[in-house]
């Protein structure tokens, strides 16, 4: 039972990665001439998207999945469900008595499934994105446009764009 539950997760998140990706170009021209001054190549998914939101949603399931396979606590078996797992899980677990000394419900057995819950959220999230938004390389006549902010500190401090046309 474990071995097959990770294993599709494994096969779930390797289809997510791999993907074919659609690309489309776009010709910016000169209004006046005619001339084309750069060419603006997108492709869906954005792989760098997808391949960062697939690995932060699918380490913390991972966790879970093998957290809820071995775990004796009956509220644990909602890990199993991707994304909302760890807020069921959170939910269900009944009040610590005061008296009682261990309890399975303990401020670190929170914070972890709220980790757990946020990290799943922000890895879906970005597969999402990587499909809705496309990844987008600017070609100025013939040369890749390349710009990145970097952090300036001296006399003035803050951050220059800096990039190569």
């Amino acid at each position: 039972m474990r071995t097959s539950v990770v294993s599709m997760v494994t096969a779930a998140l390797g289809t997510l990665i791999w993907t074919s990706s659609a690309s489309a170009q776009t010709a910016v021209q000169d209004g006046s001439r005619g001339d084309v001054l750069a060419v603006v190549r997108e492709r869906t998914p954005d792989v760098r998207v997808l391949t960062g939101g697939a690995l932060l949603f699918g380490i913390p399931y991972t966790a879970s999945v093998v957290v809820a396979s071995r775990s004796g606590v009956d509220e644990d078996r909602f890990l199993y469900v991707p994304v909302a797992g760890p807020w069921i899980d959170l939910v269900a677990r009944p009040e610590c008595p005061p008296i009682r000394v261990e309890c399975s419900n303990s401020t670190a057995t929170s914070a972890a499934l709220v980790g757990d819950g946020i990290l799943q959220a922000a890895g879906t999230a970005l597969v999402i994105r990587s499909f809705v938004s496309p990844e987008k390389t600017w070609i100025i006549r013939g040369r890749r446009a390349r710009a990145t902010l970097a952090p300036v500190v001296g006399p003035t401090t803050g951050f220059a764009a800096v990039g190569s046309f």
